[in-house]
């Protein structure tokens, strides 16, 4: 007893870092497989096989994860040997349902690769997430009853190889670089995706390909459309046709206007984003005023709305000014454009409820404005903060003292020596803040 007294109290035993390590496995293991499987899920799946050495229990656990996933970064010491290591973990899986299988750039065979997919399909996969070198993928997989979200990361994607697709319940698809080499390829991929509700794809044409994208679907509330730079590069020649009235959501990046037809006006729209390539208009050929006023008619129910393109001052002449297209929707607008100032006007008409804007302007108009305005007369600065002073005096109290409100209660405070009856506008300021650094010097 006197030697226990003896020790010092407070202190625990420490246990080395590999005692811990087995506290912490001990506590796991208390708990029920569904419990731990959860746990397991949040780990990539590399790090959850791993766990297979911690005993006999935890052998087969990994097996019967929901979720799959499999990165290059996983597997750098491994070298060739990834796609073998994948091989044997996705065949030993053991999952009734297999709810996300995710290869990231892991290198494969095409044997491999259909193994894989097959055996998700097989386990009624509804995520589905490929970012590989392949060009063709399994047939099977256009044809999956189950997958509702698809992403196809690759080199690219062509879509004339695909015949008899049948997604019936895809509800998200992604792809980077889409090949369109036949007028009726996208079409022919949609009308097998009855249910589809997001389209996000970067288009690319055949060098040779002077044709149609139709994208024609009555389901697809959103839209987001990359051509990217390679048509300019070549000018090679297209048209897009967006014939989807359930949209609710628009982005065009990089197109020009005189391929671009949007033939119906799309009243479920609520958010657009277009950007136009430069010399999207110069380049229109007929119907010039038409062509624009179409567009713009086809956006007119849009709340916010964004547009970038450095033909703006075009844009306005031929699209807003003169005709009948009106924004009454739109409460957001942003602008990146070469257009100035008072041309901003010509739109903010046509827009009555406009509560936002924001505009960027390229520099050649800003220079173009800033030596405009050095030839007007300068005020000294006193006389405009003399000019500023007297409009705010116009201003009732209570106006005055809402603007105040937005200052530090130290400027605030320093209006009052502007006159008698600002000496003490800022004491009915509702907020007081004060900062120590605002306090420094004194």
């Amino acid at each position: 007893m006197e030697e226990i007294r003896q020790q010092p109290s407070g202190k625990c035993p420490t246990l080395s870092d590999a005692e811990q390590n087995m506290a912490s496995i001990v506590r796991l293991s208390s708990f029920p497989d569904e419990v731990i499987c959860h746990i397991l899920s949040f780990l990539p799946t590399k790090r959850s096989v791993a766990t297979s050495i911690l005993g006999k229990r935890w052998r087969l656990l990994w097996a019967h994860l929901p979720s799959l996933h499999f990165s290059v970064i996983d597997f750098k010491e491994e070298g060739t040997q990834a796609s073998d290591i994948i091989h044997m973990v996705i065949l030993r899986h053991k999952a009734k349902r297999m709810e996300t299988l995710t290869l990231d750039y892991v290198k494969c065979n095409e044997y491999q690769l259909e193994t894989w997919i097959t055996t998700a399909i097989e386990r009624g996969i509804p995520n589905l997430y490929l970012e590989l070198d392949f060009d063709t993928f399994p047939r099977s997989l256009f044809n999956c009853k189950t997958i509702v979200e698809l992403k196809l990361d690759n080199n690219s994607t062509p879509l004339s190889a695909l015949e008899n697709v049948s997604l019936p319940s895809l509800k998200k698809f992604y792809v980077s670089n889409l090949i369109c080499e036949n007028d009726d390829a996208l079409h022919r991929f949609l009308s097998g995706c009855p249910s589809l509700e997001e389209l996000n794809m970067a288009v690319h044409f055949g060098y040779n390909y002077v044709g149609c994208v139709d994208i024609s679907s009555p389901t697809i509330k959103t839209l987001k459309l990359d051509i990217g730079i390679f048509f300019s590069r070549y000018n090679l020649e297209y048209r897009i046709i967006i014939n989807s009235p359930a949209l609710r959501y628009l982005k065009v990046d990089g197109c020009a206007l005189e391929f671009l037809t949007i033939p119906i006006t799309m009243i479920s729209l609520v958010e657009g984003d277009i950007f136009f390539r430069n010399n999207s208009f110069l380049k229109l050929k007929t119907n010039y005023n038409s062509t624009i006023v179409k567009f713009l008619h086809s956006l007119c129910y849009v709340k916010c709305l964004k547009i970038s393109v450095w033909e703006f001052e075009e844009f306005m002449h031929r699209g807003v000014a003169g005709s009948s297209v009106k924004f009454d929707n739109l409460t957001k607008l942003e602008l990146q454009v070469d257009v100035k100032w008072s041309l901003l006007v010509k739109f903010l008409e046509v827009a009555d409820n406009l509560e936002v804007l924001t505009a960027s302007f390229e520099r050649n108009y800003m220079e173009e404005s800033r030596r405009s305005s050095e030839k007007w007369p300068m005020l000294s600065d006193r006389e405009q903060n003399m000019a500023s002073i007297d409009r705010l005096s116009s201003l009732s109290d209570v106006v005055v003292c809402h603007i105040l409100s937005f200052l530090e209660t130290k400027l605030s405070v320093a209006t009052s020596v502007l006159g008698k009856r600002w000496r003490f506008l800022w004491a009915h300021v509702p907020c007081l803040h004060f900062r120590g650094i605002d306090f420094w010097k004194e």
